[in-house]
């Protein structure tokens, strides 16, 4: 909670709608290129031992996820409001794959708290650990 805004990569067009949302300022055609692009022909988890895990990493993206659809929610972005409004000189089509609502919070209730300091704030986080 202690950064400005949090954006997905797997949830990019919705990321940049609702930063500009959320800011301001006027969305260009260049923010939702793919400038890096990366090795298509290996996956994330091909590349890592097999069974690898970072619990702690794990934990940050499962907050981050939680704070980003909350905020899709409270400031009602939706496919339409990116279109039309948010970023109306960007190609609709852009839009047409976003998901623009999910489920808020986990599936079931968290089971473990993880405690750590970022720029000096003591944070908590619950999370799963499946």
């Amino acid at each position: 909670n202690a950064v400005a805004f949090v954006g997905l990569t797997a949830h990019w067009p919705e990321s940049v709608c609702l930063f500009h949302t959320r800011f301001g300022g006027r969305c260009y055609p260049e923010e939702f290129s793919n400038v890096r692009p990366g090795n298509k022909e290996t996956s994330v988890e091909q590349q890592l031992p097999q069974n690898w895990r970072d619990d702690t990493d794990q934990a940050v993206y499962e907050a981050a996820k939680e704070r980003f659809w909350a905020e899709m929610a409270r400031y009602k972005v939706t496919r339409d409001l990116c279109a039309r409004s948010i970023c109306p000189g960007v190609d609709s089509a852009i839009f047409d794959t976003a998901a623009f609502s999910k489920d808020a919070g986990p599936s079931r209730p968290p089971s473990k708290r993880a405690s750590f300091k970022v720029h000096g704030a003591h944070q908590e986080l619950e999370y799963d650990e499946d």
